[in-house]
């Protein structure tokens, strides 16, 4: 019912005050345990989905360093294979040829010693301990590569001896480099351990 100008409403009962009081204060608490549930449910899913993208993300970096390591490793070993052949042949072979594979072999050192490196901080201890056998195998045929071309050299039979050494040693240090590649496969869940 209208209220005419000049007259004012009824005061509410002291009853209805309490009642619109409780129904106001039922709501805003309402509204409060509704946010604080959405909130923690919304947070929840948030903190999952940033874990996932953690993971993939340190899955992704293993993938780099381990694909580094595998790539850096190959390349030393072909060249290795390369200078044990050249340097077992009954001539020394020619500067020209050898100075540019020594430097290529100094080269791909350094970068398998970085691409360990970066092995270290992302491997597991399977991955490490597979590389360290890996790293001991080619130090072996280095080794030999190098007291074969540094001063002085040895007489060509000897020469000749450790190079057929040092390429007997190859198959080894394919292993060694095969298991890592199949420790890294198991790290990163593409193989059953």
């Amino acid at each position: 019912m209208p209220v005419a100008s000049g007259v004012t409403s009824p005061d509410l009962h002291r009853g209805e005050k309490r009642t619109l009081l409780l129904v106001a204060t039922v709501g805003a608490l309402s509204a409060l345990l509704g946010s604080a549930v959405g909130g923690y449910f919304a947070n929840q899913a948030t903190e999952k989905q940033v874990y996932g993208e953690l993971q993939q993300s340190i899955r992704d970096d293993k993938k780099g360093a381990y694909l580094e390591y595998m790539a850096s490793r190959a390349n030393l070993r072909d060249l290795e294979f390369v200078l044990c052949n050249s340097l077992k042949s009954p001539q020394f072979p020619p500067p020209d040829f050898l100075n540019p594979k020594m430097d290529d072999y100094s080269d791909a050192v350094k970068r398998v010693h970085a691409a360990e490196s970066a092995l270290a901080l992302v491997g597991s201890s399977e991955i490490n301990d597979a590389a360290k056998v890996s790293a001991e195998r080619h130090y072996e045929v280095q080794e030999r590569i190098y007291d074969i071309t540094g001063e002085p050299r040895p007489p060509d039979d000897q020469r000749i001896a450790i190079a057929n050494e040092a390429k007997s040693m190859l198959r080894s240090l394919y292993d060694a480099d095969m298991a890592v590649y199949e420790a890294a496969q198991r790290d990163l869940g593409f193989e059953e351990r």
